[in-house]
């Protein structure tokens, strides 16, 4: 112990004496452990620490899925949900839930909140524990019981200001009066941080058909069951249910995802490759400190002969230059955690929407942990090299040789460039990764949704039902806003819909085609939306053929649609689809009219994106919203004021209207679309980032092994220009070391990268892994950079003056 801290004592000396040297190094190492401690702290918050709830692990999400799309998860029907929680054999307890908006009046500004209406076993499913009250009880999730709500911590604390005497209290959501009983606590706001109210869904099976799907619905296993068998019994459970009823058309199956699958499935591959990119970026700077490091070994060459012949053992002088690699690391550790905590907030801040439960991203004892133990890695890496050259010193040879003639110090010249081809072949793989993820954002970015999304404000209205209980009264509501909305100065155009494009939110019925056979499984069905006229004037959405909704298509007038180009495609490939009828016969449709209404179609619009730019287009029908009218919709407007103006001027209009009427979720449909490739986004601008930084690094560790074998070749360059070399001779002898290291680092990189680029698949669109025009690109560019970064030593080399050379050492 008494001889590491002498060495440390050493080291620390001779670090003091090069203050530039050892400022490079920490700046260098800073960079690179910053980054890989900024990623690992997303990587602990997302993908390590457990979930706020006890269990997490035994929690699962119950979906409806498609046969033929592994991935698609839709809602269930009340009735599957209830026969499914009577008849599995694997859950502990098992709930559903459906998202809500409320509207919180009273005394105060109304507020448009979001919210959930949750079975009785919600709490049980999820484990939360209200901070005060409790949970709604099987008595109060029935119909005419069910006016209680739990509220959010965030919501007690700014509408209420923390009142402890909340409990009991009555409050307005939604027109009606609601009993407040709880209040959760911090940090719980399943099954998003946007809830803020939980009220009973209060089921009544006998207003819906088996059908009609819309319940999202979480499990709790049994401590002795396995996701693997809850599959098994599900499936088991949904055979049942196709005999038992066989007139339902049973085109999907029930499948189940754990509550973190679904919550952060999509980013796990994205973190792990950005996780592998700053570990290229820490193992480039590590090539650039050993380089330097390797430098300071041929100054002290025979410093290292003389502690030998002095008595020092071959382990004394192995631990000098990794003592000193250990207090670089330290203060390089130190220094990138300080621009860690800065980057933490820089990185959420690149695209905020990419990145669930960011606020719980910090710098904690793990990751302090995490960097500390990768400072003392990283030390003992780039210490190896010197270390191992300090193993190999020679006495006699050292003494008998100069410094730069030495053996050792051509030794020292080949693993210098063996590092730096390290260092190229590295930045080629980030710098590859980076293109091919630009090319596919840009190819994705340029896809057409179907709509021009460009100066188009959205907001969310819904309707109180105690309010507007009547389909006329929701219709009329939804009229005058739709007159006022148009007389807004600036406002082109405006419209509404049930289902805005990138809102996440869709509706799907299935439906009849007159005059054909309904096949009982596997029949027509389509994304369904009301909308109000103008609403595809507002987004853009061009009429293919036949005509647009119009006021007249109101409650008295029933009986007319309009479809889009995939749907005319799919289910009237070879015929005009106008005048064509179909029959959706929705549970709303027939109580308003006494039947299933015969639709005509009158008119064939363009496909849009719903969910994801790179989706394929779905079938979709559109209903006149005056005819089918809904409580809640979306408004749709387009003009050339600025987007916060036109918002107060909307909320203006809603609540010369209803006073009490909010508006939800206003922004600019641009804003919406742009979260959708939050995640790519994000993942693209951080790879290019790191990709930039490696090759900065590689053009430093380039430029000083080409500097090292100038002041190395010193001698020689002399001799050769006193024997009539010309500098273009010198110029052409130094690049060609310099290209040559390019060239093996370039080839060794495309190799390595032709392998891993095909874990980046997933991540890509219009772009394969190993796109000739990327590779060829990119080994380009690297090329030209080396050659940047060795012109000027080279340079350099052709003024040596032949006279001076030849009385060099």
């Amino acid at each position: 112990m008494q001889t590491l801290w002498q060495d440390l004592r050493y080291g620390a000396r001779m670090l003091l004496k090069s203050p530039n040297y050892t400022l490079i190094a920490v700046i260098t190492l800073a960079l690179g452990i910053g980054a890989n401690t900024a990623i690992f702290s997303v990587v602990n918050a997302v993908l390590l620490r457990p979930l706020p709830y006890p269990d997490a692990e035994r929690m699962v999400y119950v979906w409806a899925g498609n046969p033929s799309d592994p991935k698609a998860e839709s809602g269930l029907s009340p009735h599957n949900f209830t026969d499914i929680r009577s008849r599995n054999q694997s859950f502990d307890s098992y709930c559903a839930f459906n998202y809500v908006g409320f509207t919180l009046t009273g005394d105060q500004q109304p507020e448009a909140l979001s919210g959930v209406l949750a079975s009785a076993d919600f709490g049980r499913v999820v484990g939360m524990a209200p901070a005060l009250g409790r949970l709604f009880t099987a008595e109060e999730d029935a119909p005419g019981k069910d006016h209680v709500a739990l509220i959010g911590d965030g919501l007690w604390k700014r509408r209420f200001g923390a009142n402890p005497q909340i409990l009991g209290r009555n409050v307005q959501l939604n027109g009606e009066s609601y009993t407040i009983i709880g209040v959760m606590p911090p940090g719980l706001n399943f099954p998003n941080q946007s809830i803020e109210v939980w009220a009973p869904l209060a089921l009544d099976l006998s207003k819906y058909s088996r059908g009609t799907a819309f319940l999202i619905s979480v499990a709790r296993l049994k401590p002795d069951v396995t996701v693997e068998r809850a599959r098994g019994d599900l499936q088991n459970v949904g055979e049942g249910l196709k005999k038992e009823f066989p007139d339902f058309a049973w085109n999907f199956t029930l499948k189940t995802e754990p509550v973190r699958e679904h919550l952060f499935g999509d980013l796990e591959r994205p973190l792990m490759i950005l996780l592998g990119a700053v570990a290229l970026v820490l193992l480039i700077a590590c090539a650039n400190v050993a380089n330097l490091m390797l430098g300071r070994a041929t100054a002290r060459w025979k410093e290292l002969a003389l502690r030998s012949a002095l008595g020092a053992s071959r382990w004394r002088l192995v631990r000098l230059p990794l003592a000193e690699s250990l207090l670089l690391a330290v203060m390089g550790g130190a220094v990138g955690l300080l621009l860690a905590s800065y980057g933490v907030d820089a990185l959420t801040a690149i695209n905020p929407a990419a990145i669930p439960t960011r606020e719980k991203i910090t710098i904690d004892g793990s990751v302090i942990a995490f960097t500390f133990l990768m400072s003392l890695l990283t030390g003992a890496l780039f210490g190896l090299a010197p270390a191992w050259q300090a193993a190999k010193t020679d006495l006699s040879q050292a003494l008998r040789e100069s410094s730069r003639s030495a053996t050792g110090a051509r030794r020292l010249t080949l693993m210098r460039g063996a590092l730096v081809v390290a260092e190229i072949s590295l930045s080629l793989v980030l710098l590859l990764g980076a293109g091919l993820l630009l090319e596919s954002l840009w190819k994705l970015l340029n896809i057409n949704p179907g709509f021009r999304a460009e100066n188009v404000v959205t907001c969310s209205i819904n309707l109180p039902r105690a309010k507007y209980p009547q389909d006329g009264q929701q219709a009329e509501f939804f009229r005058r806003m739709l007159e006022q909305t148009r007389a807004i100065p600036g406002v082109e155009s405006a419209g509404f819909v049930t289902s805005l494009p990138f809102s996440g939110s869709r509706g799907n019925s299935s439906f009849s085609i007159d005059d054909r056979p309904t096949p009982r499984v596997n029949g027509p069905s389509a994304d369904r939306h009301q909308v109000a006229p103008g609403y595809f004037t507002a987004m853009g959405i061009p009429l293919q053929a036949g005509r647009d909704f119009t006021d007249a298509d109101d409650i008295a007038h029933p009986g007319v649609v309009i479809i889009n180009e995939a749907a005319a495609k799919r289910f009237w490939p070879s015929e005009n689809p106008l005048g064509k009828r179909i029959t959706i016969g929705m549970p709303q449709e027939v109580k308003l009219y006494g039947k299933a209404v015969s639709r005509e179609i009158i008119g064939v619009v363009g496909n849009v994106k719903h969910e994801e730019l790179k989706a394929e287009f779905q079938p979709e029908m559109y209903i006149p919203a005056w005819q089918l009218p809904s409580l809640g919709m979306t408004l749709v407007a387009r003009g050339q004021t600025s987007a916060e103006s036109l918002i107060n001027s909307i909320r203006r209009a809603a609540q010369s209207i209803d006073p009490e009427q909010p508006v939800r979720r206003a922004q600019l449909l641009e804003t919406a679309i742009s979260r959708s490739v939050a995640p790519q986004r994000l993942v693209t601008a951080l790879l290019a980032l790191f990709a930039g930084l490696a090759l900065l690094l590689a053009m430093v560790g380039i430029y000083g092994v080409m500097s090292y074998s100038v002041a190395q070749r010193t001698q020689e360059i002399g001799i050769r220009m006193a024997l009539g070399a010309e500098s273009r001779d010198v110029l052409k002898l130094i690049m060609r070391q310099g290209m040559t290291l390019a060239l093996i680092g370039v080839g060794i990189g495309l190799l390595v990268s032709s392998a891993l680029t095909r874990l980046m698949k997933s991540l890509l669109f219009g772009v394969s892994p190993n796109d000739p025009l990327t590779f060829v690109g990119v080994a380009l560019l690297l090329t030209i950079v080396t050659l940047l970064a060795a012109i000027v030593p080279a340079r350099r080399a052709t003024k040596v003056d032949p006279m001076v050379a030849l009385k060099c050492e």
